[in-house]
Order: structure tokens, then C-alpha cells, then sequence
């Protein structure tokens, strides 16, 4: 069956008769770089050096001009959405004669376009942007792999290799200034890792297109963010591409550092994007403007390839009208109209090819479970286990060598909230299997962060509709309850409030006790909080572990006790063994209360006397969490295994990420120099970092960027362990 109409077909080859008058336009110059099979070219580039500046001239094809908003073209397309994409064909948007002739800007031939003239300075300012009609005879095609060719042929001395130097030397400095600028934007030839304008992880099936790829997308971010932001400032109607995230989402520079960390270390990299599909929205099309996150821009659009996709060619309609001084044909409804329906039809494509993938996905591990052993499961990554979880989910049973590695991971704290997720809520055969249920509900509490990630995938999957945190600041002890609205518009709570000296600590806990609790049926029905975070002022007098309890003040007392209920559901060394209470002998109207905790195998006593035994306990209470915080005992004495663990190893720049999580600090700043070229490539790598009241700078030399930052590395984690006695054994 056609893609296209008996009239669109018609329609489209009448414009061969069109009369653009080509000769009343100015040329420019561009090529075209894409696949080898690609037929229907929309853009060309041409990078120049003047001075400081860099002269663009991002040229695509002027559909527009050939394509009116009521042809049945144009109409055809919007029911099409894109141009699809199979293994070794395509089905275009367009028909033929317009995606592979007319419109198509073909090497040797002149052809209609909108010109996109970008002017930057030394700063990577953009000083001058303008869109006008030229023509183009595209100087030549090249292939990604021509690209790179090209690039390094040294007896190539030709105006095209000169232009495409410009052109790579100019979007490796917008790539780095986007990630200044907190976009999430990463790069990486030899890894063969990028990530997309949506800030994806992607993987280069071949490393060979990396440096074409990149210059073509940082060339197109450039266009589409300009284009939108003059069409923004003008106040003109335009299709924007918007981009937004979850309010649970870290700051930028948390995303960032995890993203990073994922990057250099592959084991993690599955959970990363998993996590980050649970803190960001799908990029949607509107006509209200509401930036994009991943590219961290006020505005931006889609105009670079009209032939492919009707938001682009509705975009071009649009720009024409300006261009012109015509009236927009649309109202802002029918605009709407077609962003809703663009929205909706790229919806179900991702679920078609999902259940797709999922069927395939079926098949591969049905059978490669038949065969599957102990060792093969420990071994392997996040990301396949994951999938035999969600594979599993619909079974009456699973096997015990299932059974029994979901415990080990569970034990060794390496299970991920979405295999959690797919365990409790999904699993069919979870109610035959309480053990594994009780080693989750232990996991979440010890791993409080967890629990957040969990509340929200149920948030993604409506399972609940919001989170909501009540918090108090009680002197320097934030005390949190939170609350989760059911989809039968009801909040739920638990009795426990959470207490910690550090507000996110709290907030997770909080949220962890709350999940559990969710999960055991034993929530309360709770009015929603009215006040999110309160804050008092309070003077506490506590010297030292060897205060007299008389002197503490009974405002600083009021909730110890969930200080320690917190302590030992994060802290395998810490077991509370009871509170006991009895009254004074020289006064009945007073009690004392000792309280005992076992700390790894020595058990501690904490006295406290109160006019009633609440006092008496809580001050007791008091006495032992300032006593166990001289002790520093609290649930990052894991993670100092950990980067021990990975320095050990050899992971150097691992344990820098996991030691700047550790002391809540930034990452260090990592600055370069090419010594020499010839005749071996040396480069210089000087680390900064600033710890507390500890400041460091180290600067090593290696033969690549990579060698000589791990150099530095090596020596600033030496300065870190000589400075900081608790990394040493």
C-alpha cells in the first residue's frame, strides 16, 4: 500500500513546473556529509576562519518554497510524521520525486534554500544571525568515513579539508562550552560514546563516523537553538522542541558527575541511563516555550531537516512567512493541533518498536536460560540481569539459581531500584518467595537512596501521585516524614518520623521507611502536610561526650530516639539491644534509663534521668548518638571500603568520585597542555581539587590527555590519604 495519495503524487510532479527563479538569489557555498546510501540530503554546511571569528552557513533544503500549507503534499506529510528508516532502505515523508530530486541538495546541482548565517567571536558568542533564500550547488557528499579520511590525509591540501578543520576545530569548542555551560554533552572518538541533543548515551557502531557525527550535530544544535531563540524574542509562533525533567532530579552538576562516572566506569552505565529515564520527561513538540533541559538552552527547535520530518517542514512554513512578510497560514490551534498529533504518533512508534524488541528480547533469553550457571549469573552486568527480572516477571516461579543470585546481590548491595521495582510490584512469583521480600524491605532501609528512586518509578507508572516531605530544622537535626498520595487521591504516611543532622540523609531515610511500610500494608491515612519545612532556633550546649545530663537542654532532647532508630536501620555495626527504665530510688517521681547498643561486638551503655520516663529515655538517647557521632559511625564507613576497595584496584578515577561524594564536595578541575607534538605527543594534566580546609594541586605528564590525567590522579589521591588519616588501613 502507497505512502501517498493519488493527489500528492500528482501534486508533487507538477512542482517540476514550478518557477522558483533561482537566478534572483544569492549563492552560497556548502556540502553535504551523511551515509553513503542517503538520497535525500536537507543540509549543508561551511565553516570559515576569519581573525577570531568562525563564519557559518548552515544551508537547508527550501521546502517551503515548493510545498504551500494547503497542498496535498503537505497535508500527506503531516499524517506521515518522518521519514522511516529500515535496514537497507527507507520510506520517505515525502514522495520520491521531491526527497531524492527535487529537494534533495545533490552534489554538482543548484537547489533552493533557506540559509542559516551564524557569526561567532573568540568567545563562542554568536554576534550576528540571520536567515535569508539562497541557492546552493553543493560542492560535493561526503560520507562520515570520507570525513575522517580526509581530515588525516597530510598531502591533502584542499579547500574542502580546510573547511572541514574549521568546522571540527569549531564544534569541539561548542561541544566543551555546552558542558561549561551545564548541557549534558559528552564526546569520546576513542570510546565511541557521545551523547544525543536529549542527553542519552549513545554508542558509535563504528568509531570511524564520530568526528563527522560530531561536527554535523554540533552544527545542527547551533542552528536549531538560534533559530528558536529569534523566533522566541520576536514573540512569532513557532513549534518549540521542549525538553523537562522531574523535580526529584539532582542539581546539574550531580547529573553531570554521574553521568561522568557512568561513562568512565561501563558496569554502572545501565543504571545511569535507567535512572535518568526516571528523572526526565519525554522531549515533546509545543508552541509554548519551555527550554530544554539536556542542551540547558532557553529555546530551541527542529528546522534542519524538512524533507524528514513534518516538524521541521511545518517550522519552514513558518520561517517563510517571516521571510516574506506573509501572514503565518495557521492559527495557533491548528498548530497545536499538529504538535499533539506529531506527539502522539511518535508515542506509539516507541511502544510499537518496544514490544517489538521485547518479543526478540523474550526469545534470546528463554533459551539462553536453559544452559545459564551460577558463575555466568554472578557475572554478569546490571543491565542483563535487569532484563531476566523483567523477563521473569509474569512466571508462577523462578529457579533457585535465580533465586539465589537476587539474594547475593541483594546481600553485596548491588541490586538496582529498577530491578526492585520489577521484583515487588511486577513479579508474579513474589508471594512464594517471602525470604526475598524481607531481604528487599532490609536492602531499601540500609540503602535509603534507593527508596527514593523506587517512589519514583511508581510515580512514572501511577502507582502514586505525589511525594510530598514534611521537614523541621530543630538546631542542627532535620527531623522528616514523608507523605505519598494513591491514586484514590489519599495520603499516606508512616508513624516513624526520620531523624538526621543531614537534610537529604533525612529526606531518604524518610522516604525508604515510608516505601516500606507502603509495602508491608501498614501506611496511615494522613492529611496532606501544610507546612513543607519549618526551622527553629535553638542553642544546644553540648561540649563534649562527658556532659553532665543535667545540662541538656530539654528542647534538644525532644526526638533522640529516632535519631537512633535511624542509626541502626543504616548501620550494620550498630544493634539496639533496649531501653530500661526504672524510677530513682531518692526521688518516685523521677526515672533513669540506661540504654544499650551493641557497636560491632563491644556493648555501650548511655544513662539518662528525666521527670518522666519519655525524658528520661529520650535524654539517654542523646547521649548515645553524640557519643556514636565522636565514633563517626554512620553508613559512608561502606563507602570508604568501597574507595579503598577501588584504588586497590586501579580505578583511580572512580575512588576521585566516590571520595568527592564522600566529603559532599565538588569534583576536581582538570586543566591541560600540549607540551610537544613531535616526535611523541606529550601532554600536561593539572588537577585541583579542595577538601574541607584541604587544598590540592598536582600537575603529571603523559603521552595522551588520558595518561596524564590518571597520573594525576594517582598522586592527588596519595596527597588525599596522607592528609585524611581515614583512607589508610
Amino acid at each position: 500500500m502507497s505512502r501517498f495519495t493519488g493527489r500528492c503524487i500528482e501534486y508533487a510532479e507538477n512542482l517540476k513546473n514550478k518557477d522558483i527563479n533561482l537566478k534572483s538569489r544569492e549563492s552560497v557555498n556548502g556540502l553535504s556529509i551523511d551515509s553513503a546510501e542517503t538520497k535525500d540530503m536537507d543540509d549543508t554546511i561551511w565553516v570559515e576562519k576569519r581573525d577570531n571569528m568562525y563564519i557559518c552557513d548552515i544551508a537547508i533544503a527550501d521546502t517551503s518554497a515548493y510545498i504551500e500549507a494547503d497542498s496535498p503534499v503537505f497535508e500527506n506529510a503531516s499524517q506521515l510524521v518522518t521519514t522511516i528508516y529500515l535496514k537497507e532502505s527507507s520510506l520517505p515523508m515525502l514522495p520520491n520525486f521531491l526527497s531524492f530530486r527535487l529537494l534533495s541538495l545533490k552534489e554538482g546541482f543548484k537547489r533552493p534554500a533557506i540559509n542559516f548565517h551564524i557569526e561567532l567571536d573568540d568567545s563562542l558568542d554568536v554576534v550576528d544571525f540571520s536567515i535569508s533564500e539562497r541557492k546552493i550547488k553543493s560542492l560535493a557528499k561526503l560520507t562520515y568515513e570520507n570525513v575522517v579520511d580526509i581530515l588525516t590525509d597530510q598531502t591533502n591540501h584542499s579547500e574542502i579539508k580546510k573547511m572541514l578543520l574549521n568546522a571540527y576545530e569549531l564544534a569541539i569548542k561548542l561541544s566543551n562550552k555546552r558542558k561549561q555551560m551545564g548541557a549534558l554533552s559528552y564526546f569520546d572518538p576513542d570510546k565511541g560514546l557521545y551523547t544525543d541533543e536529549e542527553g542519552n548515551v549513545k554508542i558509535f557502531a563504528n568509531k570511524k563516523v564520530a568526528i563527522a557525527y560530531m561536527i554535523i550535530q554540533e552544527m545542527m544544535v547551533l542552528t536549531n537553538s538560534e533559530t528558536a531563540r529569534y523566533f522566541a524574542e520576536k514573540d512569532i509562533p513557532f513549534v518549540y522542541r521542549n525538553h523537562t525533567v522531574k523535580s526529584n532530579i539532582p542539581d546539574r552538576e550531580e547529573v553531570h558527575n554521574q553521568l561522568l562516572t557512568a561513562i568512565n566506569n561501563p558496569s554502572t552505565l545501565s543504571t545511569f541511563i535507567s535512572r535518568m529515564s526516571i528523572w526526565q520527561n519525554r522531549a515533546i513538540y509545543e508552541t509554548k516555550l519551555k527550554g530544554h533541559y539536556a542542551l540547558n538552552l532557553p529555546a530551541y527547535a527542529h528546522v534542519t531537516s524538512p524533507i524528514r520530518r513534518f516538524p521541521d517542514l511545518l517550522n519552514h512554513t513558518i520561517i517563510r512567512s517571516h521571510i516574506t512578510g506573509s501572514p503565518i497560514p495557521f492559527t495557533i490551534e491548528q498548530i497545536e493541533d499538529y504538535c499533539n498529533f506529531v506527539n502522539d504518533f511518535f508515542e506509539k512508534e516507541r511502544e510499537k518498536k518496544t514490544e517489538h524488541f521485547k518479543k526478540i528480547f523474550n526469545q534470546e533469553i528463554s533459551a539462553s536460560l536453559i544452559n545459564i550457571n551460577s558463575n555466568a549469573l554472578s557475572e554478569m552486568e546490571v543491565r542483563d540481569f535487569k532484563n531476566i527480572l523483567k523477563n521473569l516477571r509474569s512466571s508462577a516461579a523462578i529457579k533457585p539459581i535465580i533465586k539465589t543470585e537476587i539474594l547475593n546481590r541483594l546481600n553485596s548491595m548491588s541490586i538496582t531500584a529498577i530491578e526492585i521495582y520489577y521484583i515487588i510490584f511486577e513479579s508474579d512469583w513474589l508471594e512464594s518467595e517471602p525470604d526475598i521480600r524481607d531481604a528487599i524491605l532490609d536492602n531499601i532501609l540500609k540503602i535509603p537512596s534507593i527508596g527514593s528512586q523506587i517512589l519514583y518509578l511508581m510515580q512514572s507508572q501511577n502507582l502514586i501521585s505525589e511525594i510530598e516531605e514534611e521537614t523541621e530544622k530543630k538546631g542542627d537535626i532535620f527531623h522528616n516524614r514523608t507523605y505519598i498520595k494513591t491514586s484514590d487521591n489519599k495520603y499516606y504516611t508512616t508513624t516513624l518520623k526520620i531523624s538526621n543532622t543531614n537534610k537529604k540523609e533525612a529526606i531518604n531515610s524518610s522516604r525508604a521507611a515510608v516505601l516500606v511500610d507502603f509495602i508491608k500494608n501498614n501506611c496511615i491515612e494522613a492529611e496532606k502536610p501544610t507546612t513543607n519545612y519549618i526551622e527553629t532556633e535553638e542553642n544546644t550546649q553540648h561540649k563534649d561526650q562527658t556532659i553532665e545530663h543535667s545540662n541538656i537542654q530539654e528542647s534538644t532532647i525532644e526526638d533522640s530516639v529516632s535519631l537512633i532508630n535511624t542509626l541502626t536501620m543504616q548501620n550494620n555495626d550498630i544493634k539496639l539491644l533496649g531501653y530500661y527504665i526504672e524510677p530513682l530510688p531518692e526521688n518516685n517521681t523521677s526515672f533513669k534509663c540506661k540504654l544499650e547498643l551493641k557497636y560491632k561486638e563491644e556493648v555501650l551503655e548511655f544513662y539518662g534521668n528525666g521527670k518522666n520516663k519519655k525524658t528520661a529515655k529520650q535524654k539517654a538517647a542523646k547521649m548515645a548518638f553524640l557519643h556514636l557521632q565522636d565514633f563517626a559511625v554512620s553508613k559512608v564507613d561502606n563507602r570508604l571500603d568501597a574507595i579503598r576497595k577501588l584504588i586497590e584496584e586501579g580505578l583511580q578515577s572512580n575512588a576521585i568520585s566516590l571520595i568527592c561524594q564522600y566529603f559532599d564536595t565538588r569534583m576536581p578541575i582538570y586543566t591541560f597542555k600540549e607540551i610537544s607534538s613531535v616526535p611523541e605527543p606529550e601532554f600536561e594534566c593539572t588537577a585541583e581539587i579542595i577538601i574541607k580546609d584541604f587544598t590540592a594541586s598536582v600537575t603529571q605528564t603523559g603521552n595522551s590527555k588520558k595518561t596524564a590525567k590518571n597520573n594525576a590522579v594517582d598522586l592527588l589521591i596519595g596527597k588525599i590519604r596522607t592528609y585524611f588519616k581515614d583512607f589508610e588501613e
